[in-house]
Order: structure tokens, then C-alpha cells, then sequence
């Protein structure tokens, strides 16, 4: 924890160097001198002859003009400097604190030194950069690994889109959302979405809380927004539409919407949900998670890894202890299981899980599930187990069954 403590620290100085580095005022200076530089040449130009001597006050501000430009420009280099020395830093305080961080002895395997290990990794980490908003940088990545994204042209696109609504919602403007609704109406319909009635929903509170004019004419306006928006909304949202009706009444009362059962309707809340179920409806429309996997990924390693690295500490000093003629448990040596139990989570479970109910296992790649002629399930080790020649009993119903029809199911 101290370590991770010390690359936080690392980081943020950083992070604070680089705000500096890109701080407007600085350009806008360099912009001045340019000017500055640039209106003086231009009145050299246009003077009528060339033996026309400079007096000293314009001698003085071509000097001035000059001398601040210079300093200016050299003072960028050593700003950039300084920062590629706290970048260094940071290098230094990870090496520093997680040089000896592994799980060997729970993997003896080389994990992406293979080409195609590091074009997968090279892959899952573009196509977050471009789902997450930063085409351009996953257009660098590909380009200079020589690795494509491995992204259909068109769910790129959708990513392209998908940010520029994302961002437009941040900022609390719903034209984009409701545009891009209105071109995918079928298609959202189809999948039982309700973000058309949420977003419209929201211009109706937005309506309401920011209006302009009496309170009569903030009125007038929601009425009239409700009869053009929701009657196509009314069959299936009929208790929400009651519920913003009551609202509209009552922003004229004493006390406010603040003080109504309604009040919720208002909060910010609101907005964060309709940004989630606009990224899950997106995501849903294309074919894609809803979570980057990369982000599932580290999300996941960030809650196994203590649970990995306490097992991987005992199994060494086991080793240790075999290595030295003191006995100690044997070193784990499976390769697709591992010697703990992980509880991720229910967000971390994705399909379901096959546990033998005969030898207790669960099911993984190369011990898989098997359904028999009677309709159980068991784990091939198990059928291996039951064997006597290629016939063999179910252990349940006894059923006589043959190896060749025993199928493999999938989860």
C-alpha cells in the first residue's frame, strides 16, 4: 500500500507540472511576441528609404521586443525539461515499488512474449482508447505497433458518436442525444429501450427548473411540451407522465418543487442516469460490452491481486521449505485453475459456472462438461473415472451410457 502511496504522490506532482506546461497564459505571450515582432517588420518595410536611421526610442523597442521574445522561447525548453524529469520520477517509484510485485509460482508461463499475445494486448488497448473518446491516440498506437484495432469500420463510427453525445450530456445540452435517439427510434424500440421517454423526460424537468418568464408562462410552456412529446408515451409511461404533470402543478405552489414528493424528479442525479443508460443502449445497439474490457480487466486484477499475492507468497516459502529437506505442501502446478477461491463479485460474473457434482471440480477448458444419454451432466474427468472400456454407468439413474455418446456442452 505504501508503495502504491508513493507512485500516487509521484503521479500527482506530475500531473501538476504538466497543467503548468499547458497553460494558456504562456501561449498567449508567445502569440503577443510574435505580434509584437511581426508589426515592427512590417514598419521597417514600409519605410520610404533604406540610409533612414533608427532614433533610440525605436532602437530601445526592437531591442525589448527581441529580448522578451527569447526569453520567452528559452524559457519553454527548461520548463519541458523539468517535466521530463518528474516523468522519470514516476519510472523510478514503480521500479522502486513494484520490482519484486509477481505471482510466479502460480504461473511459470511467459505471459505476452509471444507476437500474438502483444497484437491482442495491443488491440483490447486501442479499442478502449476509442470508446473512451481518444481516436487519435488509438490511431498513434495502431500506427506505430503496425496493429490494427480490430474494430469494424462502423462500430468505430458508433464509438465517434457515442463520445460526442457522452460529452454534449456532460455538459448539459440533450439536442445531440435526442437526435441520435430519433435516428435509431425502430432499432431502440425493438430492444425495449426507455431512453427516448428518459431524455424527453428530462427536457420536460429542464423545462421546468429553468424557465423563463411568470410562473404562468413556465406553465403554459410544459403543457405545451407535454402535448407535443409524450402522448406517444402515454401507454407505457402513463404513471411517469402523471408524476411530471404533478410536478408542473405544483412549481407554482408556495413551498416549490423542492418541498413536493416530486422533488427527486430534479435532482442531478437524473442526468448521470441517463448518461449510463445511453452508453449501455449504445453498446447494446452495436454488439459490443458495456464495460471496456480492459477496464473489467484491471478492475478485476485490482481485486484479485492481494488474494494472489498472499497465495504466492506461502506457496515460495513452501518451495523454500521443500527446497531446504523441511517437507511443506506440494507447489501448485495447474495451469487453467488456481490453487484459491476468487469472489469477484456478481459484476464480474459474465455466464455461468459447471461444478462436477460428482468430483466436486469446477468445469474449465479441458475438463468440460458432458451431458449423458439420461439427460445429467458431468464432468468428463468424471466420465473418464466411470469407465470401464468405453461403457460406462450413470451414477445418478444408472442408465447404461457409451463414451461416443456422451456430448460436450458449452456455456
Amino acid at each position: 500500500m505504501e508503495g502504491s502511496r508513493a507512485v500516487e504522490r509521484a503521479l500527482n506532482n506530475l500531473t501538476c507540472g504538466l497543467q503548468d506546461v499547458r497553460d494558456v497564459s504562456a501561449d498567449e505571450e508567445l502569440k503577443h511576441h510574435q505580434f509584437v515582432l511581426t508589426e515592427i517588420l512590417t514598419n521597417l518595410l514600409e519605410r520610404k528609404s533604406d540610409d533612414e536611421e533608427l532614433d533610440e526610442d525605436e532602437i530601445q523597442t526592437i531591442y525589448d521586443a527581441v529580448k522578451g521574445a527569447m526569453k520567452s522561447a528559452s524559457d519553454l525548453p527548461v520548463k519541458h525539461r523539468q517535466k521530463h524529469l518528474q516523468v522519470s520520477k514516476v519510472g523510478k517509484a514503480i521500479d522502486k515499488n513494484f520490482c519484486h510485485v509477481g505471482v510466479g509460482p502460480l504461473s511459470q508461463q511467459p505471459v505476452f512474449k509471444s507476437g500474438a499475445d502483444k497484437e491482442a494486448m495491443t488491440q483490447v488497448i486501442s479499442q478502449h482508447l476509442y470508446r473512451e473518446g481518444m481516436p487519435q491516440v488509438g490511431d498513434k498506437l495502431c500506427q506505430e505497433s503496425g496493429v490494427t484495432s480490430g474494430l469494424d469500420p462502423k462500430i468505430l463510427d458508433a464509438f465517434k458518436k457515442m463520445n460526442v453525445v457522452l460529452e454534449a450530456l456532460k455538459s448539459r445540452n440533450l439536442e445531440p442525444a435526442l437526435k441520435w435517439v430519433d435516428e435509431n427510434r425502430e432499432t431502440l424500440l425493438g430492444q425495449g429501450s426507455t431512453l427516448e421517454f428518459q431524455l424527453y423526460r428530462l427536457a420536460f424537468v429542464c423545462l421546468i427548473k429553468n424557465g423563463n418568464g411568470t410562473e404562468t408562462d413556465v406553465v403554459t410552456a410544459g403543457m405545451q411540451f407535454s402535448r407535443r412529446h409524450f402522448p406517444r408515451f402515454a401507454k407505457r409511461h402513463e404513471k411517469e407522465i402523471q408524476k411530471l404533470m404533478g410536478a408542473l402543478l405544483l412549481c407554482t405552489s408556495a413551498g416549490g418543487i423542492q418541498s413536493s414528493p416530486y422533488a427527486y424528479l430534479f435532482h442531478d442525479q437524473m442526468w448521470d442516469d441517463v448518461i449510463n443508460l445511453f452508453n449501455r443502449d449504445v453498446c447494446n445497439l452495436i454488439g459490443v460490452s458495456i464495460e471496456s474490457p480492459l477496464q473489467t480487466c484491471c478492475s478485476a486484477g485490482c481485486v484479485a491481486f492481494p488474494i494472489l499475492l498472499e497465495a504466492s507468497h506461502a506457496m515460495t516459502l513452501a518451495r523454500q521449505g521443500q527446497s531446504q529437506g523441511e517437507g511443506g505442501r506440494a507447489v501448485w502446478h495447474g495451469r487453467n485453475e488456481l490453487p484459491v477461491e476468487l469472489n469477484l463479485g456478481k459484476e464480474f460474473h459474465f455466464h455461468s459456472i459447471f461444478s462436477c457434482p460428482i468430483l466436486r471440480q469446477q468445469g474449465s477448458e479441458s475438463n468440460p462438461p458432458m451431458r449423458l444419454n439420461c439427460g445429467h451432466v458431468i464432468s468428463r474427468d468424471a466420465v473418464h473415472k466411470l469407465m470401464n472400456g468405453p461403457r460406462f454407468r450413470c451414477p445418478y439413474c444408472t442408465g447404461a451410457q457409451h463414451l461416443l455418446h456422451a456430448k460436450q456442452i458449452n456455456f
